[in-house]
């Protein structure tokens, strides 16, 4: 017997029970509020999608954690904190860990590069981090 539950559409439950990927939950709010939300998860440098993600699985703990109060604030800003941290984390990573940009800096480490900028200037950078290759890349490119 398929389970379904009355939402204006029929909502497989079945389905989304033994879905191993996560789903998509959409609702309609005021424009003030998803505007208030978005600058919000922006402070913790989360996506509106995460930030809204992270307050929805926390929404039975959050009267818990009025009532326990610095404690559990605390416990909840660790969490936020390392939700942060993680996503720093996974960006970062792409751009240290890009091979093309790992190769260039690893072929060029300790060396001073001649190259000409964007405005047909020429100019010499040391590479002595992959940072440098980057900035390079960018003083190099026209981008619009």
């Amino acid at each position: 017997m398929q389970t379904t539950m009355r939402t204006g559409r029929a909502l497989q439950l079945d389905e989304i029970a033994n879905s191993r990927n996560k789903v998509t939950l959409g609702f309609k709010c005021s424009p003030q509020l998803k505007i208030g939300l978005a600058k919000e998860a922006q402070s913790f440098s989360m996506s509106l999608s995460e930030y809204v993600e992270a307050i929805v699985e926390n929404r039975n703990t959050h009267n818990k954690t009025q009532q326990l109060n610095e404690v559990n604030d605390s416990e909840a800003l660790i969490w936020q904190l390392n939700a942060q941290v993680k996503e720093l984390t996974r960006k970062l990573s792409f751009f240290y860990e890009e091979p093309m940009m790992k190769n260039t800096f690893l072929k060029y480490r300790g060396q001073i590069i001649p190259y000409t900028d964007k405005d047909g200037i020429s100019r010499k950078d040391a590479i002595t981090s992959i940072e440098d290759v980057y900035k390079i890349l960018f003083k190099t490119n026209k981008l619009s």
